[in-house]
């Protein structure tokens, strides 16, 4: 079950989040996870948060959480991501960085994206056998 929870700054919010445009938000990004991350129907599940502060580089952060398959491989996560930036470019016209965390795989996909900047991918392994 893929869940996205989307941080939303609250001047960005208030100002360019009325109810349509939230649920085309909402329906937007649902056929983005759908198209790359196939999940079984109805098992998408989104949250919004609206914060005082998300920081001042990305008014906007996204987590996308989702259980490791073959058919999520990195080139499939990071088109998944980009097509996440794309979509909150286009409701909330605002930089954003994205993380996607694949369960089981102990891997980390990111992706920060600064409007009309080029996106910086990112991808890491995490060793799970690491003790600190």
């Amino acid at each position: 079950m893929p869940s996205l929870t989307l941080y939303v700054d609250k001047e960005i919010a208030t100002s360019r989040l009325n109810p349509e445009r939230k649920k085309c938000l909402m329906g937007d990004l649902q056929t983005g996870v759908q198209n790359h991350l196939n999940p079984a129907p109805g098992t998408f599940q989104f949250n919004l948060v609206v914060c005082e502060v998300c920081g001042p580089t990305y008014p906007i952060s996204m987590t996308l959480h989702f259980r490791a398959s073959r058919h999520r491989d990195e080139t499939t996560i990071m088109a998944c991501l980009e097509e996440i930036a794309t979509i909150l470019k286009n409701h909330l016209k605002s930089s954003a960085r994205l993380r996607a965390f694949a369960a089981s795989n102990n891997e980390i996909f990111a992706l920060d994206n600064q409007f009309l900047v080029r996106s910086k991918p990112y991808h890491a392994k995490i060793n799970k056998h690491h003790s600190y």
